[in-house]
């Protein structure tokens, strides 16, 4: 995932106002309300709908989706939906990027992450540079969320980072600094980097004297991340220190918000063998939590007071917890809610695209998961196996729902890149046209100008001028081809495998139904670097085989077996090869040669070294692709190997920028008596 790169070209010479927008954010901060919701006049919207048309109507349908976007989910994604379908027919590109904008709100709130970075990166694109710096504020904010949520936080990290780097480059008032850096330590605890987020953090904390201007709800909502990130990072001591100070300004302030600090204070004592502090603090936070009717919180109070317990031996305290603990984080997945009153639900967020009913859910599954796991061993201690049965089977059925969730999330995880990747590359398209169309009129002023003294050397030049951008454009059409092919690729070869995953949960058990998602998780991100990538180290070429190859041999564990060869003479990091060339042909070898043997068969993968060649071969001993072909033809499976012909042309593409040609051969192996042993692809890869 890391290794993945998206750099919004587009919005650079916009980061430096989206600065200015986020600490006005902190300057509107009033007790522990860290955002005022609009205020929005329901009954009146509705009855002007029905009567309104064209734009003032796609305002009216964009209020009234932002208002249902979490108490009536599929209504708030209709509204944005006609909202967005109006604009485009009146092709008004600031109010399309208006009702991009709610739509890709809507579908953040209905967990469809995905689709919500298509739309927010269109509202980001359609924005008016010279737009007040406010409106800019919940897009930018809404892209950073979506990619949190998503669990593309090195993307949210890369987003937050250049807005602050390009705000850092010019001298700010201290209290604006510090503002900003609060923002960016939050960004970065959420994304799980809290050793980074602590410098950030540190700066207001230190420098919180020479300016008077922080908010005091920000300034105690800072300290309380610092102590939280200390706590991460084994600093006890920093934590307890940080989490004292915290609880002081929410003591004083009656910041309800800072509530979940007890639990953190307990959880440091805890972790430094302090039992009896632990204790203390993580009752006085259940009993905070209990009077406000937070879920989720006393849930985890319950969970730290249960552990407590077994570290003291009293099983049926600790019993009673997680008992209790499992009551507080049902009732936080059925709900989907921090708390039962909506006013307290709302002041616990720091940001409103935080609240995410289906996160929220799954939060309290985890909890619930915990609770019921604690309780098989207390069950255990006591020898109330009966009971310890019921929670050990309850906790499995939560795991499997955790996992299954697991699951669905790298599916988004991959879905939102792909999304920005698309949008990326439609930037990049965009600007290629707009610099053709700068160089166009350039070229026709400097025609018009040197017309009356130097026609002749002037129509030379614009010859010579446009056969060069022919040959740039051939060039540039080349590498989109050279994309889009191996675009078709890749959909290509995660279909097969999603295949095989599908097929081993349901052959295997569920724990290495995970090990081999988490294999397949990895080996993606690998495509997914190579698949934007024309060359690639070779090193890391055989890598993805090696991957490829492992998690085909799970598969297939009777049935197949590998040898991967290379050669010592190969500089494996510096030569470079096109990515995902034999891929393909091993897939076919283990799906159509070896599929059909009837013992087990072996692919040999070798990489070798000739001259200025690489020599890649991919060998089976299979049952060839006539039989093959003949097997498919009984079984009318309609299945057609596209792997040839996409290779071919692949090849023929590279090669139209390649001085030495890459070739392909396909040989079929037979014995001596004529019969079929497999077949063999070689590739010869010049280099240097």
């Amino acid at each position: 995932m890391n290794s993945f790169q998206y750099r919004p070209n587009m919005l650079v010479f916009r980061i430096i106002s989206i600065a200015i927008i986020l600490l006005l954010q902190f300057s509107c901060v009033k007790a522990q309300v860290y955002y005022t919701p609009p205020e929005v006049r329901i009954d009146s919207i509705e009855n002007l709908l029905p009567q309104s048309r064209g734009a003032k109507r796609v305002h009216l349908l964009n209020q009234l989706s932002y208002h249902y976007r979490l108490s009536d989910k599929d209504r708030s994604l209709t509204l944005a939906l006609e909202a967005y379908e109006i604009a485009e027919t009146l092709s008004d590109q600031l109010l399309i990027g208006e009702a991009a904008y709610y739509l890709g709100t809507a579908y953040h709130h209905s967990g469809n992450y995905p689709m919500a970075i298509r739309y927010a990166l269109d509202a980001m694109e359609k924005v008016d540079p010279g737009a007040n710096p406010m409106f800019l504020l919940p897009r930018v904010e809404l892209i950073v969320m979506i990619y949190l949520y998503s669990n593309n936080k090195d993307l949210a990290l890369e987003t937050a980072f250049m807005a602050y780097k390009q705000f850092c480059q010019n001298p700010n008032p201290p209290h604006i600094q510090f503002e900003f850096d609060i923002r960016m330590g939050w960004v970065y605890m959420m994304a799980g980097k809290y050793r980074a987020a602590i410098p950030y953090l540190r700066r207001v904390l230190s420098n919180q004297g020479e300016t008077g201007l922080i908010p005091t709800a920000s300034f105690a909502l800072n300290i309380s991340h610092l102590a939280v990130c200390y706590l991460k990072t084994e600093q006890y001591d920093s934590s307890i220190y940080m989490s004292q100070l915290a609880n002081s300004y929410r003591k004083r302030y009656n910041l309800k918000a800072l509530d979940e600090i007890l639990n953190d204070l307990g959880k440091a004592y805890y972790e430094m063998g302090k039992l009896d502090s632990a204790a203390y603090y993580c009752q006085k936070a259940l009993d905070v939590h209990t009077t406000n009717d937070y879920y989720g919180a006393s849930a985890l109070s319950y969970i730290q007071l249960g552990k407590i317990a077994i570290k003291e031996k009293d099983w049926h305290k600790a019993k009673d917890y997680f008992s209790k603990a499992i009551v507080q984080g049902n009732l936080e997945i059925e709900s989907k809610s921090i708390s039962s009153n909506k006013q307290t639900h709302q002041d616990m967020w720091y940001s409103p695209l935080q609240d995410v009913p289906e996160f929220i859910a799954e939060k309290g599954l985890k909890q619930v998961m915990i609770a019921h796991q604690f309780s098989t061993e207390v069950c255990k201690a006591l020898e109330d196996y009966k009971r310890a049965t019921f929670h050990l089977e309850a906790y499995l059925e939560a795991k499997k729902k955790q996992d299954l969730l697991v699951k669905q999330r790298d599916v988004v995880e991959f879905d939102t890149r792909y999304e920005t990747e698309r949008k990326q590359q439609k930037i990049l398209l965009l600007e290629k046209d707009n610099e053709l169309a700068r160089a166009t009129v350039q070229q026709t002023r400097f025609i018009f100008i040197g017309i009356s003294g130097f026609l002749i050397i002037i129509l030379l030049f614009v010859l010579l001028f446009l056969r060069q951008n022919r040959l740039k454009a051939e060039q540039e059409k080349t590498g989109l081809q050279q994309k889009l092919l191996r675009s078709q690729m890749n959909p290509h070869f995660l279909y097969n495998s999603l295949a095989s995953i599908q097929n081993f949960i349901v052959t295997e058990d569920p724990d290495n139904a995970s090990v081999y998602l988490s294999r397949f998780s990895n080996l993606v991100r690998n495509i997914l670097d190579s698949s934007i990538e024309e060359y690639v180290p070779l090193e890391k070429e055989i890598n993805t085989i090696k991957n490829y190859l492992e998690l085909q041999k799970v598969r297939y564990v009777e049935k197949l077996d590998y040898i991967l060869e290379v050669d010592d003479q190969l500089d494996l990091e510096n030569m470079q090869i096109p990515p995902m060339l034999a891929q393909p042909f091993i897939e076919n070898a283990i799906e159509h040669g070896i599929k059909y043997k009837q013992d087990k068969g072996h692919v040999l993968v070798r990489f070798s070294k000739n001259g200025d060649q690489i020599i890649f071969a991919v060998e089976d001993d299979g049952v060839g692709r006539e039989k093959a072909v003949q097997i498919q033809q009984k079984q009318d499976t309609g299945h057609r190997s596209l792997a040839t012909v996409i290779t071919r042309e692949r090849i023929k593409i590279l090669n139209k920028k390649r001085k030495e040609k890459i070739t392909l051969t396909i040989e079929d192996l037979k014995d001596s008596s004529g019969q079929a042993t497999g077949t063999r692809v070689r590739f010869e890869i010049p280099v240097g």
